[in-house]
């Protein structure tokens, strides 16, 4: 966007993620708003509360508003409730934001109280008054109730602003001022806290309001009391609590059946003390103290029930890192931290798991024995007997049970005989091997006769005499 001189740039910005994006149509609106459309295919395409929050098919259509700001206020109504005449609320925070895809920076003016009840309300802590918001950002400032009459008040907190779209957004206050018991000048109040050689006073209304945030550590850094301002503290007559102390209950009550008090017990006094909303103790603990076998995430905060005579757990949080447990109470008592102890856990039936299967040897001749063997180990807690079952070519072969103590095994054996030359599969349970029966080498011929070298000469020789017995006798006939 430029000036209207033409010759600065008022915005700029790149519009698009990491895919293929491209604009079909812009226009400007009377506040100098740009809204382009055009189609895109990236994943990572810029919204800010879309209708259609990622791509959908190939590509989508978009239409996008750059330039201006877009202001956002929370909460938009606050009631703060009864509040003692004269007595302040706690402070309520109201939040203001840019939205992240504006251009500009959302510049907020003056912010006021108007009705006619605007002099029981008042602004604290204002960081938004004639202060620029940067897109995405945000700013605070807070609203305290204050009635100085009785009866129901409303006000409206106004914000304003360079949104051309809400110029001015409106936070509806209301509250009620409770009527005081008596007239006259309201004296401060103080509510005296002894905790544990700790001690500490506090500012509250006449109506028992703290009017600041008390915090509280024991001497021994085992207990820590958090009351946050606004906190109404009253006694068991519905007055003002004046005082509280804490202390070490020396004689606490039994624990419950199967538990142990973990560390002291504390006597939180007066009875029949309330507070509203609940104040926050922090117990810290030694984990030396836990007795063996309970865990440290089971360690509970409660309190003794009167009326019952049983310890009733409250709603806590245990942090085995720090060693702390943290609850929130309404009212007083004795409290303590409680450990049950761990509930026997039944024995596990046993259970069989089976390894180191062995087939020997590999290769026989038909008729040759194989023998298999394998572990069987129970991992239960209690002796229990298991059948094992060899299959062959997936056909049971045989069966063994046996019977084995918890965490024993023990080795089982098979021998098995095939006559057909071939590959075999050998399964037991999860377990599979195989062995393999060849067929035997055919026999080898028989060995040529030897020959009887001095049988064979004579023979040779007697032939020779022979025939030359024969030539001779023919040639004398000869002649």
């Amino acid at each position: 966007k430029l000036s209207a001189s033409g010759n600065a740039t008022a915005y700029s910005t790149y519009l698009g993620g990491s895919g293929n994006d491209s604009g079909k149509g812009i226009v400007v609106d009377g506040a100098g708003c740009a809204y382009i459309t055009g189609e895109t295919n990236s994943t990572n395409f810029p919204t800010s509360n879309p209708y259609q929050g990622a791509l959908s098919g190939t590509s989508d259509a978009f239409v996008t508003k750059l330039g201006g700001v877009d202001i956002t206020v929370a909460p938009t109504s606050i009631n703060f409730g009864s509040v003692a005449v004269s007595s302040s609320s706690a402070p309520q925070t109201v939040t203001i934001t840019n939205s992240p895809v504006a251009i500009e920076n959302l510049d907020v003016g003056a912010i006021t109280i108007g009705g006619v009840d605007a002099t029981h309300f008042s602004i604290q802590n204002d960081n938004c008054s004639g202060q620029p918001i940067a897109a995405g950002a945000s700013a605070t400032l807070q609203v305290v109730f204050t009635p100085t009459s009785a009866g129901a008040r409303a006000a409206t907190l106004q914000i304003p602003s360079n949104d051309p779209d809400d110029a001015a957004v409106n936070v509806t206050l209301s509250g009620s001022g409770v009527p005081l018991l008596y007239s006259g000048v309201i004296p401060q109040r103080y509510l005296q806290i002894n905790l544990l050689g700790t001690s500490l006073r506090c500012l509250t209304s006449s109506g028992g309001c703290f009017q600041e945030t008390a915090n509280a550590t024991s001497a021994d850094g085992l207990l820590t009391i958090n009351i946050p301002q606004g906190t109404v503290a009253r006694d068991k007559d519905g007055g003002r609590l004046g005082t509280f102390n804490v202390t070490v209950n020396e004689n606490p009550p039994p624990p419950p059946p199967g538990a142990n008090i973990i560390g002291l017990p504390y006597d939180f006094e007066p009875d029949g003390a309330t507070f509203a909303p609940p104040i926050t103790l922090t117990f810290n603990y030694d984990p030396a103290s836990i007795p063996e076998g309970v865990a440290e995430e089971g360690l509970v905060l409660a309190y003794y029930d009167e009326n019952t005579g049983q310890w009733v757990q409250c709603e806590c949080t245990c942090d085995p890192a720090t060693h702390c447990i943290t609850a929130s109470i309404s009212h007083f008592s004795c409290f303590a931290l409680i450990a049950h102890a761990a509930a026997p856990t039944a024995p596990a039936p046993a259970t069989f798991s089976l390894s180191n299967l062995s087939i020997q040897p590999a290769q026989v001749h038909p008729g040759e024995a194989v023998t298999i063997t394998l572990s069987v180990a129970n991992t239960g807690d209690m002796e229990g007997s298991y059948v094992v079952i060899l299959k062959v070519n997936g056909v049971k072969e045989a069966g063994k049970s046996v019977t084995i103590a918890a965490g024993s095994s023990q080795e089982v054996s098979f021998s098995v005989t095939q006559e057909k030359a071939g590959s075999y599969s050998i399964v037991v349970a999860e377990l599979s091997g195989s062995f393999t029966v060849v067929a035997p080498a055919p026999p080898a011929p028989p060995p040529p006769p030897a020959i009887n070298w001095p049988v064979l000469g004579g023979i040779i020789a007697a032939v020779v005499v022979g025939v030359l017995v024969y030539i001779f006798i023919r040639r004398r006939r000869a002649y």
